[in-house]
């Protein structure tokens, strides 16, 4: 062994080992050990589409939200001490990022100044998004901008997202054709929704997925690579072993879009696929066969696309055109009988009207219910279904976060598609390949948003893409000379005054080094999972405790313990209670009948002062005021004096959705019980 310095080299049969000093060594150990623990953690977060809670209320969408913000919370503050105390983990200059962090700021505002704040913030249980959840979003898309990089790095994340897709489709298919029977896995109306629960939701996530398989599948055949290997230096290895899975991917993606019957997505998957077709036939091709190829695809997407022109028009085709649901469903587009457009239509007029009272800041995040009941008009045009949903991202975001939220959703996109395009003028071969149909992939997520909204599992989607698209406008600022941290030079004045100033400063220095040792790392770890673990219990697994109850109420006979339960989930969760309190009105409203004198008044007592207490957190929620009149109404037929109560909220119900269904009713009831009452009193 020769001593050198500090260090120390150990020469063993010819082979020369070099050995840091131990604090090196332990502060570079815990380093690393974080960052791969930030990304099991991101990873793990990629699971959630397979998460599904029996025993909750909206059992594939409350289990989802808890599961999937419980593990953002915990990788977060791992991250965040990475960050902290490894410079060179920091993120760096990305538009695409401080985008998403716009129109976050502009959502919260939206929802601010909006009519619910509440409802903005939490949602419902039926949606579990908000503001609330828009936030972890934006944690995971800027933990996996830094925690992975290159193509390398993004071929593991994309390669587990494609694993949990093929397990979910699997799923789905096996209980479609009726292999495997469980009630975790959903079937609507005939079409497929595996763990998702919805058939639209399930197909948004296949679509992302079946490109995402489609670029990885491609990559791997670069020039050089042999068996999985390429030349050494190469930036992506091509690991041909792969290759069947993310075929598979591909297959599984496409067969259960095409069983979702979902011609949202199913548009948006074409739309994009020609466009890239256009693109590399027009300028992405590099040899004749690749031109060739492109334009091939080209025509089928024609001959396609003639086919269901040629069967609007003629019923010799009908024996095809009803072969499946998808074929069917894309052959009614535009008729009579297509209700589900028709009641897109009559929810994008409404939209639109409410965001020309309110164009600024819009109604509130999550508050669209509120905007289509004032301007909705169910007489005229004959839909049951309530939106609470504007069912296109686009109208979504004009009318609950205004022009300033839709600006900043656009900016978002736009940061993304300019990342991907300086990307894609970076790279080579079919790296650039990759790239285009990752492009792709995000248009086609884009234009099937244009006609459904966002989930648990496209968020997901969207999360990533735009994650990755900062890793590459990262990785190209780098390779272009632009740095991703300090350049060298001393700091500008107005540093010293923010977080990069602080971070620089001696006494961060000397803590940074502190906790670099193996033993401070370690408590420090521990002392992050205890405050984690604390923050996961106050709010998701309150949340969860919630919707347990909801559940358990649902499934009670006796309507004492369904009130309990219900009263139980009020408290174990106000910000969501609003939904459980429209459900008590509505069960008790039923069973005032068989009811003894003293449960009617604790019946009207509690339902009084749990309608208090959601209008106070929701103003303009006119279904509550709906649901509320209802029971006052049946309460008054033994208790005529409560027809005055029932009054007030048809009254306010009216005044908030002055044309919509449950209001009007509410209304001829009311009309119909004044007129019993006078004509009782007249005899």
């Amino acid at each position: 062994m020769y001593n050198c310095g500090d260090n120390a080299f150990e020469v063993s049969d010819a082979v020369l080992t070099v050995r840091q000093p131990v604090s090196t060594i332990d502060k570079a150990d815990v380093g690393l050990a974080l960052l791969w623990l930030v990304r099991a953690g991101l990873a793990a977060a990629l699971a959630t589409p397979l998460i599904v809670a029996p025993d909750a209320y909206f059992p594939f969408v409350v289990g989802k939200a808890v599961y999937s913000r419980s593990i953002i919370e915990a990788t977060f503050a791992l991250w965040a001490a990475l960050v902290i105390f490894y410079p060179r983990y920091r993120p760096g200059l990305s538009w695409v990022l401080i985008a998403f962090c716009v129109w976050f700021a502009v959502s919260w505002l939206a929802g601010a100044f909006g009519v619910s704040y509440v409802r903005s913030m939490w949602s419902t249980y039926e949606r579990m998004q908000g503001l609330v959840d828009l936030a972890h979003w934006l944690a995971f898309a800027s933990m996996a901008a830094t925690a992975f990089s290159g193509l390398r790095g993004w071929r593991v994340l994309f390669t587990i997202n494609l694993i949990v897709g093929i397990v979910v489709c699997s799923l789905g298919l096996l209980s479609f054709y009726d292999l495997i029977q469980s009630e975790s896995l959903g079937v609507g109306g005939g079409r497929l929704a595996a763990t998702m629960g919805n058939p639209t939701y399930l197909a948004a996530y296949a679509a992302v997925n079946a490109l995402i398989g489609a670029g990885l599948l491609v990559r791997s055949f670069a020039p050089g690579s042999d068996g999985g290997r390429r030349r050494a230096g190469a930036a992506f290895s091509a690991d041909g072993w792969l290759r069947p899975v993310w075929a598979v991917a591909v297959v599984l993606s496409l067969w259960a879009l095409w069983e979702t019957a979902s011609r949202g997505a199913a548009l948006g998957l074409a739309a994009a696929a020609a466009g890239l077709a256009v693109f590399y036939a027009l300028r992405g091709a590099r040899t004749p066969r690749a031109r060739k190829a492109a334009f091939a695809v080209i025509a089928a997407f024609a001959a396609v696309a003639l086919l269901f022109a040629a069967a609007r028009t003629s019923k010799a085709l009908d024996p095809l055109m009803q072969s499946s649901r998808m074929t069917a469903r894309l052959a009614i587009v535009g008729d009579d009988t297509d209700r589900s457009l028709r009641g897109r239509l009559v929810a994008f007029r409404a939209g639109i009207t409410a965001f020309a009272e309110r164009p600024l800041l819009g109604w509130g995040s999550e508050n669209f219910l509120s905007a289509w009941g004032r301007h909705t008009d169910y007489e005229e045009s004959g839909i049951e279904n309530r939106f609470d949903r504007a069912h296109s991202k686009i109208i979504e975001e004009m009318v609950t976060k205004g022009a300033a939220g839709l600006a900043a959703y656009i900016f978002v996109w736009a940061a993304m598609a300019w990342a991907l395009i300086r990307s894609y003028r970076r790279r080579r071969g079919l790296d650039r390949a990759f790239i285009a149909i990752v492009g792709a992939a995000m248009t086609a997520y884009f234009i099937q948003n244009l006609f459904l909204f966002d989930n648990f599992a496209s968020t997901l989607q969207f999360s990533l893409l735009a994650a990755f698209a900062a890793s590459e406008e990262m990785r190209t600022r780098t390779r272009s000379g632009e740095k991703r941290g300090t350049d060298g030079a001393k700091p500008k004045p107005s540093a010293r005054f923010g977080l990069g100033g602080v971070l620089r400063s001696p006494s961060a220095r000397r803590l940074r080094s502190a906790l670099g040792s193996a033993p401070a790392g370690a408590a420090l770890a521990i002392g992050v999972a205890a405050l984690m673990l604390a923050l996961i219990f106050a709010a998701n697994m309150r949340i969860y405790a919630a919707a347990v109850s909801v559940r358990q109420a649902e499934v009670q006979l006796d309507w004492t313990a369904r009130a309990d339960y219900y009263l139980a989930a009020f408290d174990a969760f106000p910000g969501l209670a609003n939904y459980p309190r429209k459900l008590l009105a509505y069960d008790l409203s039923h069973r005032l009948a068989d009811m003894s004198d003293r449960d009617f008044a604790r019946a009207v007592e509690m339902v009084s002062s749990a309608g208090a207490d959601g209008i106070a957190d929701e103003p303009t929620d006119w279904v509550l005021e709906a649901s509320l009149a209802s029971f006052f109404q049946r309460a008054a037929t033994r208790d005529p004096t409560l027809l005055e109560t029932a009054a007030a909220h048809v009254d306010r119900a009216l005044a908030l959705a002055p044309r919509a269904k449950e209001p009007l009713n509410a209304r001829r009831e009311q009309e119909r019980l004044e007129k019993f009452f006078a004509n009782l009193g007249g005899r």
